[in-house]
């Protein structure tokens, strides 16, 4: 697993990115003032209404903040945006996807529904990216509280510092140059300052481990006491207790998390799954290309996989598809089908986006 060391401390709600999302594009491009300028005139009239109906009402964006929300939505672990053009990555297209046209509605008119109550596919995809490059903080964080049924942010800040110290020495294990030792060595000395920062004062540590803490609770993992909603006290849940035993390994790789992370899913959030054979795990590949297309037709292999794999566990009934098995399932569907279905290459030469001919994809839908 790896760990981000730089988090805005001011992000506390993922609805917030989903806004950005929706005043964003692939093609369209603008600066981070304008964008967080925007972002706040979008949100400023309801957010307070909305953060009133959430398990935690903190959070609320000012027009300084709105920057740095911007700034969460660009870099690690999200970075869902192009950081010189603040145009769409191609992992954006999943998310916007899977916002709800409710949601939309809510952020573009007056309509009673609340968008920074995450939906079951959103929080797939956010859960998916904080393991896949934050995980040594989130596991070992709920690793660490697994035992406490409640918890102030004080007390798991002492937890994060030691996912700093955790990293830092993972890196140093694995220097194979000058710049590696100087990135472990850098971790370890922010480590050891969080280690040392001053007592009963809100410092770096508390600050880098509430959008963490609050990440979880829009994710539905851990949760707030009733009359704590506005401040930064959590409390377990059955769906924190599911979560820690699923994930419980700080050393354990992304190839490791993907092979089963949606069945770990199903069983964190209790959802009954039913198993779903190669021919109809290929045909939800084809039928969600359509919508991760970028320029020239071409389709991501990784991104398609991932929203196929969500929206097939949030489907009626549930599913289950696992990343490697499904890229895997279209390699081999590819060489049945030649001259349908493109197989191109990245610059290092990588399989890594495919084609569809229109036909192809006619033909497919037309069997759902």
């Amino acid at each position: 697993m790896n760990l981000t060391p730089f988090y805005t401390g001011v992000q506390q709600r993922l609805g917030f990115v989903d806004a950005i999302i929706i005043l964003t594009s692939p093609d369209s491009f603008t600066s981070r003032e304008n964008l967080a300028n925007r972002l706040y005139k979008l949100v400023e009239p309801k957010q307070d209404l909305w953060l009133k109906q959430c398990r935690s009402t903190t959070g609320a964006i000012t027009i300084r903040t709105a920057n740095d929300m911007v700034d969460f939505a660009t870099n690690l672990p999200l970075e869902l945006l192009f950081p010189s053009t603040f145009s769409w990555r191609p992992e954006a297209r999943i998310l916007e996807n899977l916002i709800s046209d409710q949601e939309y509605d809510a952020f573009k008119t007056s309509v009673s529904y609340n968008p920074l109550e995450l939906s079951l596919p959103e929080r797939l995809f956010y859960l998916y990216k904080f393991l896949v490059n934050d995980g040594i903080a989130f596991v070992h964080i709920m690793s660490g509280l697994r035992s406490s049924e409640k918890w102030t942010r004080t007390e798991a800040a002492v937890l994060l510092q030691e996912s700093y110290e955790i990293y830092g020495k993972k890196l140093k294990s694995l220097v194979q140059s000058s710049s590696d030792y100087t990135k472990a060595q850098e971790i370890l000395t922010l480590a050891e300052r969080m280690k040392h920062g001053r007592e009963g004062i809100v410092g770096t540590k508390e600050l880098r481990v509430t959008p963490r803490l609050e990440a979880l609770v829009d994710l539905n993992i851990i949760d707030k006491p009733d009359e704590k909603r506005d401040s930064y006290v959590y409390c377990r849940t059955a769906r924190s207790d599911r979560f820690a035993q699923e994930f419980n390994d700080v050393d354990e790789e992304q190839a490791s998390i993907e092979s089963d992370f949606f069945e770990r899913c199903a069983h964190i959030y209790g959802i009954g799954v039913r198993p779903i054979d190669d021919a109809n795990v290929f045909r939800a590949l084809i039928e969600n290309s359509q919508y991760v297309s970028a320029a020239y037709g071409l389709v991501g292999i990784n991104e398609v996989c991932l929203l196929a794999a969500i929206r097939a566990l949030t489907a009626e009934p549930a599913g289950i598809v696992e990343l490697p098995g499904a890229r895997e399932i279209l390699i081999e569907n590819q060489k049945k089908h030649q001259n349908d279905i493109k197989l191109h290459v990245d610059t290092k030469g990588r399989i890594r986006y495919f084609s569809v001919s229109k036909d192809f994809l006619t033909k497919s839908l037309s069997q759902y």
